[in-house]
């Protein structure tokens, strides 16, 4: 029963969160003779931001849902949890640097699709450049979506910090060009004018059910290798769903010039 509750409020708030998008992005909500727009540009984007958080707060129920299925794991299905046993909280996320995590370079091995969607992907770039450069070469099909470093709502996601979010930005731009020029249409990047509450890296295989999607969540109490991370593995509900997710931001996207944007980065910097 529990878990009914939890899905039908999931539901609730996906569906709320989705009309907050819609009507943010169309301007208002015009239905017969019944209309409401919307003309400032910051109303828009607080609407999409607004619905962007109820439809991370679903995911977030969903998530603490499924976390109390391990309960009673290793300990007779009684659901009481045995002393000295870590919370199931603990079992579920962890951080990049916990012990006997596979390493990026094994998560990709024979990858035939890597999509990604974060703020700016600098520190992958910067430490696995290599790697993936040498994955598309094998013909992988590399996707990355990034937030435009030129919006509005970029000047916020380092809180006060916006100039290194835009340095992160061109550093990432030097990364694709680089990549771009040995890869070709096997790297496709894209721009969007969105927040994301969290990344996500879709790692699809030769052999479907080894694919694996990896949520980061951004919170602003915890940075860089602290962040907390749970995996979702093929063939669980939640790996189309965060597959499509992926899509329909990515089909919103823009395809992102980093030549031009270099350019007039380093004429500003003249």
């Amino acid at each position: 029963m529990d878990a009914i509750k939890n899905i039908s409020f999931s539901i609730a708030l996906v569906v709320i969160g989705a009309i907050f998008i819609l009507v943010g992005a169309s301007g208002g909500i015009f239905f017969s003779n019944f209309q409401i727009e919307i003309d400032q540009s910051w109303e828009k984007g607080m609407l999409i931001v607004f619905g962007i958080l109820m439809v991370g707060a679903a995911v977030l129920v969903e998530i603490r849902s499924k976390a109390g299925q391990f309960k009673g794991f290793g300990s007779g299905g009684s659901g009481e949890k045995p002393t000295g046993q870590s919370s199931d909280a603990e079992n579920f996320f962890y951080t990049l640097d916990k012990k006997g995590l596979e390493s990026f370079p094994e998560l990709i091995k024979d990858a035939v699709s890597v999509k990604i969607t974060a703020r700016t992907i600098v520190n992958l770039l910067n430490q696995y450049g290599n790697d993936l450069e040498e994955l598309g070469r094998s013909g992988c099909e590399l996707k990355f979506l990034v937030v435009n470093p030129e919006s509005d709502v970029s000047k916020s996601l380092y809180g006060i910090n916006p100039e290194a979010f835009y340095n992160n930005s061109v550093a990432t731009a030097r990364h694709l060009e680089r990549l771009k020029v040995s890869l070709g249409s096997k790297l496709q990047t894209r721009i969007i004018n969105k927040a994301p509450t969290v990344s996500i890296m879709i790692i699809e295989k030769k052999d479907a059910v080894k694919g694996i999607v990896q949520i980061q969540f951004y919170l602003y109490s915890v940075i860089g290798r602290n962040r907390h991370i749970f995996d979702i593995r093929h063939g669980d509900k939640w790996f189309k769903m965060f597959a499509e997710e992926f899509n329909v931001l990515w089909m919103e996207g823009i395809e992102w010039d980093t030549k031009t944007f270099l350019e007039r980065n380093l004429r500003q910097g003249t």
